[in-house]
């Protein structure tokens, strides 16, 4: 709840809190292995139980401690929580090439001085113009950009942007303009995360053979085999809402897929 109502991932500050929060994160590790200690020595007594629970409770406020806690580096302990102008460095997860929209995973960061080194993710939103530079899964880039705090919901029961993305430990987004610098430093990534991408580029591109004037078709197919459901039009979409068999594409994808590896 603190997380939804504050917005920022780990970067809730622990002296506005109960008093058990500003504990120091040395007493807790040393409470859970005393009790720890304590629970072996005593695991034929009655005690026994309280003991190791004890322990859970304490190993577990320490992990809690640990997330909620910004590192040094973190971005949000490095920038205020507003909208401003920055540079980043950092690498791209996520598939640029299909989406308008990828995480970026930071190694840098640049306001006024000079760069420094920072942690965290952004999601960062490709305007549909920029094409002064062509990214993909595992590039290392620079770029300027506009850091921009996502917008709580603005109806009650709406969807909460900054909450989801506080889950997510994202607490900016970013737009990235064709009149924004940037450029590619280097290529990288998870070698079998960019195998999976080109495999599902290649099943896309079979899926759309041969219905190249059945655009709508090919966005069903692509909705039901692979999951891609932004390619389905709206009107089909909606006709899906409406007749309640929008599971269909939803879910039928994950059996499609295991009828086809057999």
């Amino acid at each position: 709840q603190l997380v939804a109502i504050h917005g920022a991932p780990r970067a809730l500050r622990c002296d506005n809190g109960p008093a058990l929060l500003s504990w120091p994160p040395w007493l807790a590790l040393l409470l859970a292995g005393g009790l720890l200690v304590a629970f072996v020595l005593c695991r034929q007594t009655r005690a026994a139980l309280p003991v190791l629970v004890g322990a859970v409770f304490a190993a577990g406020f320490l992990s809690y401690r640990q997330e909620i806690t910004p590192a040094v580096r973190d971005i949000v302990s490095q920038v205020s929580l507003r909208d401003q102008n920055v540079e980043l460095r950092g690498r791209i997860l996520g598939d640029p090439d299909e989406e308008q929209r990828f995480k970026l995973r930071l190694s840098g960061l640049r306001t006024f001085a000079d760069w420094r080194e920072a942690d965290g993710m952004v999601l960062v939103y490709r305007s549909a113009t920029q094409t002064n530079v062509v990214l993909h899964y595992g590039d290392q880039i620079e770029c300027s950009t506009v850091l921009r705090v996502p917008e709580s919901a603005a109806n009650p029961g709406g969807f909460d942007q900054r909450s989801w993305l506080a889950r997510q430990n994202i607490a900016f987004t970013a737009v990235l303009r064709d009149t924004d610098y940037c450029r590619v430093l280097g290529g990288g990534g998870n070698r079998l995360t960019a195998l999976s991408l080109r495999l599902r580029r290649q099943i896309e591109r079979a899926l759309c053979y041969g219905l190249e004037d059945e655009p709508g078709v090919a966005g069903v197919l692509m909705g039901m085999v692979i999951g891609r459901c932004d390619e389905i039009p709206r009107e089909t979409y909606d006709d899906f809402q409406r007749t309640g068999v929008l599971h269909v594409a939803s879910v039928s994808g994950l059996h499609v897929g295991l009828l086809a590896l057999v």
